[in-house]
């Protein structure tokens, strides 16, 4: 190799020849990655050792570099103690055009006497390959523009099975800071053909962006055709045509490939490389690529689920190989700049969220304000270097993760103007647009990003006007909807394809089903968001329910709006057709609709929306939400080891694990012995003790009330329990005999008050799904000689209930339907309680309520299903007549026998 030395102002240079071998072999390059991506979050204490060593290695990789570069040929060293007189002024440029030669970690040369020498100096870039390089165009900064940035969120497979970490919101918040200096737009839908789309209409409109930023998933194969899918995974450049090609295995080895996604559906895939990238930038003028890592095999879910003790062993201090991501977006890196592209920067490893974001938000800020490339990365690298110490479950540690920029610069020019003073752009936005005061409010601790789940749903939406969100109770998603409607509306999702003059971010509405929300005046919401408007031009007051339908539907075809439907489960019977067609019609306006519901809906939604499940909070988000909840109660990341099985336990439900860790710590459970006694309580149904800061709160009769709550499956009805107690029943309850509203009302006030209980108004409350566990040690305490007649009182009161509501429909009374969406859990257990101890008269009765809910709602074979199980324990199969001790349930028995010669 040549070692050039350019002193600069009209000296002569100096070129040296020295000879080099050097090489990160497969285990080395798997270290390095445990090293940058997994470290800070491994829970194993066995993970301090390899990761000190491995910092060792690369002090020693960087002097042995140092070595053959400079001190092999005493006039290459006499050349660098020349230029490093002035080391902060200097640049260095590493040309690296034989094969493979890319490959060198050039970033680790280590001076013994200074030190590393990337993050020191003024600039250290590698120059690109120039054999294919056309005549370079100069790029001219535009005074008072600013940096505008493409960006492409290229999920791994568009799988939510796969890992995905993105720091696309967090820079979002950075483009804001800088208002007017810098500007993200987001590639909808992300695609190779959208890409070069986009690209090229900015530059016929002689407005091309500086950067093109992939956030997304590379592979590095001489074998590109394994990861394509059924999809022709490329495509040749023919004027302005993209035609697609077919695979063949390249003679000259592995190289790297950019994962788009496709239209065709979401598992589809097209790989591209860096000559089609590089081409395609060169065309549009578009002079920086930025290559984001978004996930690097699955080391850091395999981390924390061994912190939960849920992955099998593994070698610590290693990473998974991933198809050499790291080596992907080093080798597309290095390819694309055999075009004409100015500068390209690669982040190959998956570093930290925060540290992601700080690195790609300070690169930006110094680029926008006139710094190049290479000089910003390192003003960058400069300041990670000097902040190595980082916060991890294992104390405080320090990851070299300066060295994790890979620049490449053909020379130092800046991409926006240097100049301090910027022109504002002249925006119109319309005066009354609405706030967000509508949208719920975020958790105390804050939102955990789910980039996985949020740019699944995003991508969903490039495709489809409505979407529907489904998982249980618990599981975070009416959160999840609040962020991504915000996300949506920031990030341009609503803004038309075309810059206009009038800039309108987007309308968000937000209309929820829970609480008693009448459906039945559906524009609530819209009346809010619009009120100005509908104000101005005093066309809503005195219209009737169809005028102002009409209205809605012309005010959204005008205006992008995002509306998020709450709580879809719980809409009446009689206005699901209405909200159907509402939905429907809305198809043809610019509204996007994201419906939120425990159930998929498919009885009476059809195939309306396009449809999602949300799955469990996987592990490293689990982590995340103990640690901002740990925090709250002053406790440091390393404290964190102690609730690992906590993560276990939640099941990926955000709600469970932040109701267990908040009463874990309430009270005073820090040292693992303690959490897993915490957690055998549970277990072994000895949690007499786990109320124990209730204990103070409720006297002991208060309490025994309370524990009854254990029977009931996240939905209280006070009216159920009052009947609990009703002196003329036979299985009344003596400790509630007589108990009236007024007490009943005052005491679960006061368990909503203490954090027990939510209100969910007109006598209604619900509980978090875990709360049954606590309770089970007062129910075990105050009920253990009485659990069976507790049982019953339930059991019966409930299908009285169920029974109740169903005689109300008949007689023509459709308000009912709510209650029994909202008892549907209770009525399954009182039937389940019933059957097993033989209370026959209760069976039938929750049956009743079932049966209304069932038919009503289009669920047919599940009431056959239901059928077809009760019929047998009530049934004599020769004589079709009641079993003895059942002749009291004649005409039910009939109706269980037409039903199940009907179904």
């Amino acid at each position: 190799m040549a070692v050039d030395y350019d002193p600069g102002q009209g000296a002569s240079s100096h070129t040296s020849k020295v000879p080099l071998l050097f090489e990160l072999n497969e285990y080395d390059r798997s270290r390095l990655r445990f090293y940058l991506e997994d470290f800070l979050i491994c829970p194993d204490p066995a993970a301090l050792k390899p990761a000190a060593d491995l910092r060792d290695d690369l002090r020693r990789w960087g002097e042995e570099l140092f070595r053959q570069v400079f001190k092999t040929d005493r006039k290459a060293l006499f050349h660098y103690e020349e230029a490093a007189r002035d080391l902060h002024s200097l640049r260095i440029e590493i040309f690296a055009d034989q094969p493979d030669a890319w490959k060198v970690p050039w970033e680790l040369l280590y001076d013994p006497n200074l030190g590393w020498l990337a993050p020191q100096v003024r600039s250290f870039a590698r120059l690109p390959a120039t054999s294919q390089r056309e005549p370079e165009v100069p790029f001219l900064p535009v005074p008072g523009d600013p940096l505008r940035v493409l960006y492409v969120v290229g999920r791994p497979a568009g799988s939510l099975e796969i890992p995905f970490h993105s720091v696309a919101r967090p820079l979002l918040q950075t483009a804001a800071e800088l208002e007017d200096r810098l500007r993200i737009d987001f590639l909808r839908p992300p695609t190779f053909e959208r890409l070069a789309k986009v690209l090229s209409e900015a530059a016929e409109a002689d407005r091309p962006y500086h950067v093109l930023h992939f956030d997304g998933h590379g592979v590095y194969t001489d074998s590109p055709q394994d990861f394509s899918g059924e999809v022709d995974p490329g495509f040749v450049q023919e004027g302005d045509r993209l035609l697609r090609r077919s695979w063949t295995k390249r003679r000259g080895g592995a190289r790297g490939y950019l994962i788009f996604e496709d239209l065709e559906g979401a598992e589809a895939r097209r790989l591209v490389d860096g000559v089609l990238i590089g081409n395609l930038m060169a065309r549009t003028r578009t002079p920086l690529l930025v290559l984001h890592a978004c996930q690097s095999a699955t080391a850091r879910t395999l981390a924390l689920e061994r912190m939960a003790g849920l992955a099998a062993d593994a070698t610590v201090g290693e990473a998974p190989d991933d198809h050499d991501q790291d080596l992907a977006l080093q080798a597309l890196a290095a390819e694309v700049m055999r075009s004409s592209p100015r500068a390209a920067v690669a982040l190959p490893w998956t570093l930290p969220p925060a540290t992601a974001t700080r690195l790609l938000a300070g690169l930006y800020t110094r680029i926008a304000g006139g710094a190049p490339v290479s000089e910003a990365a390192g003003s960058v690298r400069a300041e990670l270097l000097h902040g190595v110490r980082k916060e991890s479950v294992l104390g405080n540690v320090e990851v070299d993760d300066w060295l994790v920029p890979v620049v490449y610069e053909a020379s130092p020019l800046p991409l926006c103007d240097p100049g301090s003073g910027r022109r504002k752009r002249a925006r119109m936005v319309p005066d009354d647009l609405p706030d967000d005061s509508q949208l719920p409010d975020p958790p105390p601790w804050g939102f955990v990003e789910r980039p996985e789940v949020l740019f699944t749903l995003d991508r969903a939406f490039d495709v489809h006007g409505a979407v529907l969100l489904h998982a249980l109770a618990g599981a975070g998603k009416t959160s999840l909807a609040r962020e991504l409607a915000l996300w949506y509306r920031q990030s341009g999702g609503l803004r038309p394809d075309k810059e206009t003059e009038l800039e309108e971010p987007g309308i968000l509405l937000w209309s929820s089903f829970e609480g008693g929300y009448s459906p039945r005046a559906p524009f609530d919401a819209f009346e809010r968001a619009f009120a100005g408007r509908l104000m101005r031009e005093g066309v809503w007051a005195g219209a009737s329910p169809e005028e102002r339908r009409e209205i809605a539907l012309q005010i959204l075809r005008e205006v992008p709006s995002f509306w998020v439907w709450d709580g879809v489960e719980q809409i009446e019977e009689e206005d699901r057709l209405s909200l159907a067609d509402l939905l429907r019609d809305l198809g043809e306006t610019r509204c996007k609709v994201l419906l939120v519901g425990r159930r998929p809906e498919g009885e009476w939604l059809g195939s309306l929306p396009y449809r999602i499940a949300l799955p469990p909070m996987p592990m490293e988000e689990r982590g995340e939400l103990t640690i901002r909840i740990a925090a709250r109660h002053g406790l440091a990341l390393r404290d964190l080891m102690s609730f690992a099985p906590l993560l276990r336990f939640s099941q990926g439900n955000p709600l469970t694990l932040s109701f267990l860790l908040n009463e874990a710590l309430r009270q005073e459970c820090r040292q693992p012995g303690e959490v897993d006694a915490f957690l055998s309580a549970l277990r072994l149904e000895e949690g007499s003790e786990l109320l124990g800061g209730y204990e103070r709160a409720f006297g002991e009769k208060e309490r025994q009330r309370l524990a009854l709550l254990h029977l009931f499956q996240g939905h209280v009805d006070l009216n159920v329990l009052c009947w609990m107690g009703h002196p003329e029943a036979p299985w009344c309850l003596p400790p509630v005999r007589n108990l009236g509203r007024g007490p009943w009302a005052s005491l679960l006030d006061r368990a909503v008050q203490a954090g027990l209980l939510i209100s969910r108004g007109k006598d209604c409350y619900g509980f978090h799904p875990a709360l049954p566990l606590f309770l089970r040690g007062w129910f075990e305490r105050f009920w253990k000689e009485a659990d069976l007649a507790a049982a019953r009182a339930f059991a019966e009161s409930m299908a009285g209930l169920g029974s109740y509501c169903h005689r109300e429909f008949q007689a023509g009374n459709r308000d009912v339907m709510a209650g029994l969406l909202a008892q549907e859990a209770n009525l399954l257990h009182a039937r389940t309680l019933a059957r097993d101890n033989g209370w026959w008269s209760a069976v039938v009765n929750a049956m009743q309520g079932l049966e209304t809910l069932y038919l009503q709602t289009g669920r047919q074979e599940e009431w056959k299903r239901l059928v077809r199980e009760t019929v047998p324990e009530l049934v004599d199969p020769e004589t079709e007549q009641p079993l003895p001790g059942r002749e009291e349930l004649r005409d039910a028995v009939n109706g269980f026998l037409t039903e199940k010669k009907r179904g």
